[in-house]
């Protein structure tokens, strides 16, 4: 029988590869299954690049002995789980998925599971921490944690937030990245965020919770179609006119403006100037 020739480099078989890692046949059939490990079907067998196993090199020589095989980041070297990253950045695991879309984390799905690359999650968090240190950032951090306005200098703002949105343009997301916060920073001051703590505890706030419908259930609901259309006559152009929306003049829009500076509410001025709260909302944000 003709011995075969010993090959140097190419693709090798599961056999061969389970040789060269010293692990079990297999481990390396459940690898190239579940997609840890990069191979190509030819038929019934697997081809597994010499390229492939050179990734593992940097595992030691028992790669795949003493790790939990749960997760593809288990067999793929320089790589992390959602979760670690998650932990290793201080967010949600949803948020890493977010950055990974985005372009601003490398990373790949294997299956229905997710690995970010190590390296980009070092240079992201390195990438955050000159914004968190910066001294305009913590100037800003501080002004808008003590209820003072950065731009304009007003004070005792309970929601900061609020009058930089519509004073300034400057969104919420914006300004927490100028504060060098993260997204779920509370930027409230702190009486007013112990105030609505305490409000939602209260017996009869909680009553009303638990009365809702949760948010699951109200899920692709819609409103039933009434059976026959009325048939009511169209209105013409004056019946129109009248039953419009409430014009509002330059004066009264003023007036509402520096009613809302005086510190009043948004019901209040509604209740006084005769028109709805959202309407007061609406010209205070400078949508009309």
């Amino acid at each position: 029988m003709p011995v075969q020739p010993r090959r140097l480099s190419g693709p090798l078989t599961t056999a061969e590869a389970a040789s060269k890692l010293g692990v079990d046949l297999r481990v390396v059939q459940r690898a190239l299954r579940k997609g840890y490990l990069h191979g190509e079907k030819v038929g019934n067998a697997w081809v597994i690049p010499e390229a492939a196993l050179a990734q593992l090199a940097v595992a030691g020589p028992h790669p795949f002995r003493g790790i939990a095989p749960s997760h593809p980041t288990a067999w793929m070297p320089s790589f992390m789980s959602a979760t670690a990253a998650a932990h290793e950045l201080g967010v949600t695991d949803g948020y890493v998925g977010t950055l990974v879309r985005r372009g601003r984390l490398e990373g790949q799905r294997v299956g229905v599971w997710l690995a970010v690359s190590e390296g980009s999650v070092a240079r992201f968090a390195e990438q955050r921490r000159p914004v968190e240190e910066d001294a305009e950032s913590g100037e800003i951090r501080r002004l808008i944690l003590g209820g003072t306005c950065p731009w304009c200098g007003r004070t005792n703002l309970l929601v900061p937030a609020r009058h930089v949105t519509s004073r300034h343009g400057i969104d919420r997301r914006a300004l927490r990245r100028l504060m060098g916060v993260r997204a779920r920073t509370s930027i409230c001051a702190p009486e007013q965020t112990e105030r609505r703590r305490q409000h939602n505890l209260r017996p009869e706030r909680l009553a009303q919770l638990r009365t809702l419908t949760p948010w699951e259930e109200t899920r692709g609901t819609r409103r039933p179609a009434p059976a026959t259309r009325p048939s009511t006559p169209r209105p013409g152009p004056a019946a129109s006119a009248a039953s419009g929306r409430k014009r509002i003049d330059p004066p009264q829009r003023e007036r509402i403006l520096a009613q809302r500076e005086a510190g009043m509410t948004f019901r209040t001025i509604a209740e006084e100037e005769d028109i709805s709260e959202v309407t007061v909302l609406r010209i205070c944000r400078g949508h009309r």
